[in-house]
């Protein structure tokens, strides 16, 4: 998968989480949960919608896992 791909997919998740993201700029600097755009819950819920896209358990992303940066996303998107 490449990072257009992976941008897509994280905009569908966060949208499919319910979350609110008309008024934040996304790019590859942009840490969801430093920025405010994800809570914990959020984090959890977006997560779940983001496996869902790729159809398989995203095993580099776990209960530890704390680097919400959009550019890491895409990184472990691309295994995918």
């Amino acid at each position: 998968m490449n990072a257009t791909e992976s941008v897509s997919l994280i905009k569908k998740a966060l949208i499919s989480a319910e979350v609110d993201i008309e008024d934040y700029s996304l790019n590859e600097d942009t840490d969801l949960i430093e920025e405010g755009i994800l809570d914990s819950l959020d984090a959890m819920t977006f997560l779940f919608h983001l496996e869902k896209e790729v159809n398989e358990k995203i095993s580099e992303i776990d209960d530890e896992f704390d680097d919400f940066r959009i550019a890491t996303l895409i990184q472990i998107l691309s295994n995918y």
